[in-house]
């Protein structure tokens, strides 16, 4: 398997989702999104990362490309027990982000906005898709 991409290129990511060559449903994918707080309802900006079935988020690109652990993290995929639903809202929020939700199998409902409708669509499609892979 290639090496992972530096940070400047996790970057240019964001709206991309990439295969690995030795697991065909593996998804990768990496940027900015916005997340409402479940103890603080706040939107906090957040860097995030999707590999395989688990999306990640840390404070930052930087904390992310340093290998620290993420601030929180979710399985999307949980075998025998079905999977995560994710949906996405129409139109833009007051704020002008668009919004999608994500209910990881067992409840708690998660709700992220990311900067454009493209990008929430292709943040969509990429969950949809880490809900089908299996730990290994």
């Amino acid at each position: 398997a290639p090496p992972p991409p530096a940070p400047a290129e996790l970057a240019r990511a964001t709206t991309q989702s990439e295969k690995s060559a030795t697991t065909p449903l593996a998804v990768r994918m990496a940027g900015l999104l916005w997340k409402k707080g479940e103890l603080n309802p706040a939107w906090k900006k957040r860097w995030f990362t999707l590999e395989r079935s688990v999306l990640a988020w840390h404070d930052d690109e930087r904390g992310a490309a340093s290998g620290k652990p993420p601030k929180g993290s979710v399985d999307l995929s949980h075998e025998g027990e079905g999977y995560a639903k994710v949906e996405a809202e129409e139109g833009a929020t007051p704020a002008g982000r668009f919004r999608f939700h994500l209910t990881p199998v067992g409840g708690g409902t998660r709700a992220f906005e990311a900067p454009s409708a493209e990008a929430r669509d292709e943040w969509v499609k990429a969950l949809a898709k880490a809900r089908q892979n299996r730990k290994w």
